[in-house]
């Protein structure tokens, strides 16, 4: 059971929210053909597969893999092979992650 208190202007009260919590739950939408976790982070990105910025819901394994390539591809100044665009700056500059958390 997940219980959540509410709170408004006028008053606090108790709310069971159990029969929708799996509304909350998003899956993790970083590869093309889905991924069976559920997502941890609101992640976006400056540069997609599909060569434009992108936000998608992450799992923890998918958001560190593209953070992981990102750095690479920072230290060795590599950009897109399909549009040419390359990376430079700060990881900050190409990617950042909200995380996802019950309260």
């Amino acid at each position: 059971m997940t219980i959540y208190e509410v709170v408004t202007s006028t008053e606090t009260r108790t709310v069971d929210l159990t029969h929708i919590e799996p509304e909350f739950q998003k899956p993790c939408e970083m590869l093309v053909g889905g991924c069976d976790r559920t997502a941890q982070w609101i992640v976006w990105g400056s540069h997609s597969i599909y060569c434009d910025e992108i936000t998608v819901y992450s799992c923890d394994k998918h958001k560190e893999f593209i953070k992981q390539r990102l750095i690479e591809l920072l230290n060795q100044g590599g950009g897109c092979n399909r549009c040419g665009m390359h990376y430079t700056g700060e990881v900050s500059d190409h990617l950042r992650a909200i995380q996802l958390v019950k309260l």
